[in-house]
């Protein structure tokens, strides 16, 4: 392996008076994938590195350095937000991917991964987990209109997944959208099951939206499935909806169901515990009235 990338960068030192940022590109993204041996890893660093050195400068070529840097462990945010103030941006799609790699948590970072996205070229690794992370922040800074949801959409258009159903049904929900959240699911649900698979954690997340949205009747069908298919956090839900319902022998049956899971489930036997309390205001327990005859 290390001697075909060594051929293959020997085949390239003379392309690099050209158009050569295409290369440059593909060998810095073969780095960050993490996924070359030490050895081979010192040989695209030596060569991008020589690249530089010959190179003209320019936003590219400082991206470029930004990028090597950041890999050797320096804090090179500074560098990649001068780089993104550019207006016009000089950057590519491509690019924006290793740019928005080295921003700072923000909204420009969501901003310059939004755009990112809008090519439709598969992405590596890196870069589903950066576009997924980014994401996350952007939710979490409550940025949900303006990148959260415009980046999950377009993960789930890619990846049509799980996963990817999952993050975008909760920031529907956290933007009070109902139908929307529950139509992912719902969608997400009938792909696992055209596939033969059998989406435990899809129902259960229903179940929970449905929950949430005051819908308790559906949320007790889609926790129920999600039970059926081997959920144990489901059959919690429902054990402490039958609790809260004052349906004490009902909770107590399904708790007591779960204590016997290796291991049993978190809360499994404190909801059997407090399944087996009196009701509120009972009389209390006296040897007398528990000795026979009394």
């Amino acid at each position: 392996m290390i001697a075909w990338t060594l051929i293959q960068l020997a085949c390239l030192c003379g392309s690099y008076q050209g158009d050569s940022w295409a290369q440059i590109w593909t060998e810095l993204e073969t780095l960050r994938n993490g996924k070359t041996s030490a050895a081979e890893a010192g040989v695209l660093r030596g060569h991008l590195g020589d690249a530089l050195l010959e190179g003209t400068g320019g936003p590219r070529a400082e991206l470029l350095r930004a990028s090597l840097e950041a890999l050797s462990g320096r804090d090179v945010s500074s560098a990649a937000e001068g780089l993104a103030s550019l207006d016009p941006s000089p950057f590519s799609a491509r690019e924006l991917w290793f740019l928005g790699d080295l921003m700072p948590m923000g909204a420009e970072r969501g901003r310059i991964v939004l755009a990112a996205l809008e090519t439709a070229t598969p992405l590596a690794d890196w870069q589903a987990l950066l576009a997924w992370n980014v994401a996350v922040d952007e939710a979490r800074a409550l940025r949900f209109e303006q990148t959260a949801l415009p980046i999950q959409l377009r993960l789930h258009e890619r990846y049509q997944a799980g996963w990817s159903a999952e993050d975008l049904a909760l920031t529907y929900k956290s933007l009070g959208r109902w139908k929307a959240a529950d139509d992912v699911l719902a969608g997400a649900i009938d792909k696992e099951r055209a596939e033969r698979r059998q989406p435990a954690a899809l129902w259960e997340r229903r179940g929970i939206l449905a929950l949430g949205f005051g819908d308790e009747t559906a949320a007790r069908d889609y926790l129920g499935l999600a039970l059926a298919h081997g959920s144990d956090d489901a059959g919690l839900l429902l054990s402490r909806l039958d609790l809260i319902a004052a349906s004490a022998e009902d909770a107590r049956r399904g708790y007591q169901a779960l204590v016997f899971g290796r291991p049993p489930p978190d809360w499994a036997w404190r909801g059997w515990g407090m399944a087996l309390l009196p009701p509120p205001f009972a009389e209390p327990a006296t040897m007398n009235r528990l000795l026979p005859g009394k």
